[in-house]
């Protein structure tokens, strides 16, 4: 009778491993899940959502009202800076674009040499992980919109201040501020409810544009799937932007303890596998010497006869001997 979950041709030994193993993997994906602690998570951004919601509609139209102020001196300050820098554009192309591209080449071929010493199940684990910390941070900006969008206005408010109208001393740093920070930054955070013009400001003009033939196979990194965050977003979309976040937050974590699980069952990163090959060094020649057991020398000249031969052989000698007595 086969043991449950075993077919009748499998071994009860086999079974039983396959079970172990079953068993370490739910474990490992339980460990790695930290299910508890995600719990607490989750009960505590209950407790506060509605708060957190409410706050975000009641600042809403003093944030709006301070993007739209500060558009304003933006796009002066857009016009300005293309009259006083006619060059400005193959300026920041080889310096901005072409560095920043090289930078990012750079990374890439670190990440991928890096990437190749890894085992097959340590890679995956660690491409869930980066997609867990994505969705993490994603999650963690928009739990905060409020005040991240406070501490960005008065960073643009300093930048705004240090580009000024007329520019002077540092102008090509001008220049990078205005394109690279300032400019796409206060895009990003665009209300929806604003007018085309506005929505249109600035196209084919942003960092992405200006790179666009260096760039080829990169661009900024962005905050995961959807708009980039912060934003002011309509408060009437809040809550549901915040539950899609969680959402892409608990999928990336499912994800990322099934990689880690099935990686703790049978790791296969360096270290792990570097002390195996350890070991088997030192168990070599006992490993050797327990396969040769395995097998027995053959003499070719007087070996041992087949049974069937053998009695073939003996009723022979027994005729003979018939025979001569025969005679």
């Amino acid at each position: 009778m086969a043991l449950h979950g075993q077919t009748n041709n499998q071994p009860a030994d086999d079974y039983i491993h396959g079970l172990l193993a079953g068993v370490m993997k739910q474990l490992n994906f339980a460990e790695a899940g930290k299910f508890a602690e995600f719990k607490g998570e989750i009960e505590g951004f209950i407790k506060k959502r509605d708060a957190t919601v409410k706050d975000y509609e009641k600042q809403y139209p003093t944030l709006r009202e301070k993007w739209c102020t500060q558009h304003k001196v933006i796009q002066q300050q857009f016009e300005a800076l293309q009259k006083a820098f006619p060059d400005w554009l193959p300026w920041l192309q080889e310096c901005a674009c072409k560095l920043s591209h090289d930078l990012y080449l750079g990374q890439k071929n670190l990440a991928k040499r890096l990437d190749d010493a890894k085992g097959p199940l340590e890679l995956a684990r660690d491409q869930a992980k980066a997609a867990l910390d994505q969705a993490r941070l994603r999650r963690e900006v928009l739990l905060a919109n409020t005040q991240n969008l406070v501490a960005r206005l008065a960073a643009h408010d300093k930048w705004i201040s240090e580009i000024g109208l007329t520019p002077g001393p540092d102008q090509q740093q001008v220049v990078y501020t205005f394109w690279f920070k300032l400019l796409p930054e206060h895009i990003q955070l665009t209300p929806k409810d604003v007018s085309d013009d506005c929505n249109k400001f600035a196209e084919g003009k942003l960092p992405a544009d200006i790179c666009k033939s260096i760039w080829a196979d990169a661009g900024p990194a962005g905050s995961g799937p959807g708009h980039p965050v912060p934003w002011l977003l309509p408060p009437e979309k809040y809550s549901d932007q915040l539950d899609e976040a969680w959402k892409l937050f608990a999928e990336a974590k499912a994800a990322y303890s099934e990689k880690e699980a099935l990686f703790k069952t049978s790791p296969d990163d360096t270290a792990t596998v570097g002390k195996q090959l350890d070991d088997d060094q030192k168990t070599l020649d006992d490993d050797i010497a327990d396969c040769l057991k395995k097998h027995e020398p053959v003499d070719k000249c007087c070996k041992t006869p087949p049974a069937a031969a053998s009695a073939a052989v003996q009723e022979q000698v027994q005729k003979s001997d018939r025979d001569s007595h025969a005679l």
